[in-house]
């Protein structure tokens, strides 16, 4: 077999290349300019080039590719991908077994089986001949690989892990070999099962033997040296069956190799444009709100542009965060410029104005006067988890509570209530005007009747009190129990207690209020 053909062959087995410097190698490689394909991409081709004699070349990975074993394949990729070309040689001249040919007869390497000459019988033995018919009557009448030399011709043993061939050869640390052998069957029934090993390490997967007789297949396998100075490299039979599990070997090689690779990236541009949030919610009139558009493509070549054709951009139109100040819809494009190839992305976000902004209301208060010489306003927010209050008046007279929800004053006047949420910024006022009582409603409370063990109920009487239109009455107590009567002038009590009479006038919101005693005597005569 052509030594380029062997290589070929080996290519798909190789597992682990550590490559010898490039200089070592009488070839170049180049595996082509980066190619930049903006996503869904289209098949695209590779342009691999190799100077000089090589043995082999191979491409990695080739998932997604047509015509692998081209310099010039197609690849259908869906995302960057870095393809290697790689490019073997190997000196074969400098081979470091000795009568790897058998040339030499029974010589210069060990085996755990028998050397048997003459007769091929039983299992566990081998010969070194020319023709394996002349040992074992059973045997094809085989020629060695090359024809009219020797082959160690071997009756397979049934134990497993048994050395058919070893030798031991002095090897340069951290130095790549190629470790190589020629097989044939004998007999075509359970064709041998082979493998290579190396200082007493298995290497690679096992080789199965050609299953027609006198057809010579090279195997291969690749070994680095590490620290190791020498090697005792041996050919493993792995075939446990008496029956058949003969072969011959020939034409062994133990030889250092060289590799250079060269890269090529496809460089897939899947642009991601990200805008959030969906919905930005304006606190208040003039608000500002940064954007976001973090989940965008990043790095080298990358732009941003944000856009609006009914907001504000106050800052930041070119960067991942503009700050905007305007209901409106902001689209941010994402672009990727490099090597020809521009793509682009874009993603938009909605801003709108609160639905449910910061107001602001003054509970109506008593005017001055009312049973009182002060007033208490009662400031209100919709935000009240972050309200900050200050209360202000240009004609009237805070006591207390400037900066708090409720404050006290004792003058007539205009009095401006301002909130501002300490989260957001966002402000709102609301005025109340205060008065001073002119016509306060009289109240006068007064327990009829004490209660005792023959009488269980005793009449609360208002009268005396402010009578007529827009005035109201209201009983109340701490301790007591009003039977009926509650928002009349005049009630039933229905247990000794304290009793409040509270008289509102509404033209004027002025209440005022008095109290009276149901004494109680439940002492059984």
């Amino acid at each position: 077999m052509p030594l380029l053909l062997r290589f070929v062959l080996f290519c798909c087995i190789w597992v682990v290349f550590l490559p010898l410097a490039s200089a070592q190698c009488p070839i170049t490689v180049d595996a082509g300019e980066d190619i930049y394909l903006c996503a869904p991409p289209t098949p695209t081709q590779l342009n691999g080039n190799i100077d000089g004699d090589y043995l082999s070349f191979s491409w990695f990975p080739t998932t997604g590719m047509t015509g692998a074993t081209s310099l010039t394949p197609t690849v259908s990729v869906s995302q960057s991908t870095t393809y290697v070309l790689r490019a073997r040689a190997a000196d074969f001249s400098n081979n470091l077994i000795t009568n790897g040919d058998f040339g030499g007869g029974n010589s210069d390497f060990s085996s755990d089986y028998v050397y048997s000459p003459g007769n091929l019988v039983p299992e566990g033995v081998y010969d070194v001949l020319d023709n394996p018919q002349n040992s074992h009557p059973g045997f094809s009448p085989c020629q060695d690989h090359t024809g009219g030399g020797n082959m160690m011709a071997v009756n397979g043993a049934g134990t497993p892990n048994s050395d058919v061939w070893c030798q031991t050869v002095t090897v340069v640390p951290n130095t790549q070999y190629v470790f190589q052998c020629w097989v044939a069957t004998l007999v075509a029934s359970s064709p041998a099962i082979l493998q290579f090993s190396i200082n007493g390490g298995l290497l690679g997967a096992p080789f199965i033997a050609p299953g027609s007789t006198c057809n010579w297949v090279n195997f291969f396998f690749l070994w680095n040296s590490g620290s190791n100075t020498s090697a005792t490299i041996c050919i493993v039979n792995q075939n446990t069956v008496l029956g058949g599990n003969d072969f011959a070997l020939d034409d062994l090689v133990f030889a250092p190799t060289c590799e250079v690779t060269d890269t090529v990236r496809v460089n897939v541009i899947n642009i991601a444009a990200a805008a959030s949030p969906a919905i930005s919610v304006l606190p208040c009139e003039g608000a500002e709100a940064t954007l976001s558009g973090v989940g965008s493509s990043t790095g080298n070549n990358i732009t941003y542009e944000w856009n609006t054709p009914n907001g504000n951009i106050v800052s930041g139109a070119n960067t991942l965060t503009p700050v905007v100040n305007a209901a409106g819809t902001y689209t941010i494009t994402v672009t990727f410029e490099e090597n020809g190839a521009i793509c682009t992305k874009t993603a938009s976000v909605n801003v709108i104005e609160s639905p449910s902004p910061l107001s602001v209301w003054i509970t109506p208060p008593q005017p001055i006067g009312c049973g009182s010489s002060t007033t208490t306003l009662i400031g209100n927010s919709t935000q009240p988890a972050n309200a900050m209050y200050q209360w202000s008046t240009a004609n009237g007279n805070i006591v207390s509570g400037a900066t708090n929800k409720n404050a006290v004053v004792n003058q007539p006047g205009i009095y401006t209530l301002l909130v501002t949420n300490s989260v957001t910024g966002c402000t709102a006022e609301a005025e109340v005007t205060v008065t001073t009582a002119t016509n306060p409603p009289v109240s006068v409370a007064n327990a009829l009747d004490t209660i005792n063990c023959i009488n269980n109920l005793a009449d609360l009487s208002g009268a005396g009190s402010s009578t007529g239109a827009g005035i109201s009455y209201t009983w109340s107590t701490p301790n007591g129990n009003i039977v009926s009567g509650q928002n009349q002038l005049n009630a039933v009590a229905g247990a000794p207690g304290m009793y409040i009479l509270n008289v509102l006038n509404s033209a004027n919101n002025c209440s005022t209020a008095d109290t009276t005693t149901v004494l109680g005597n439940i002492t059984p005569p």
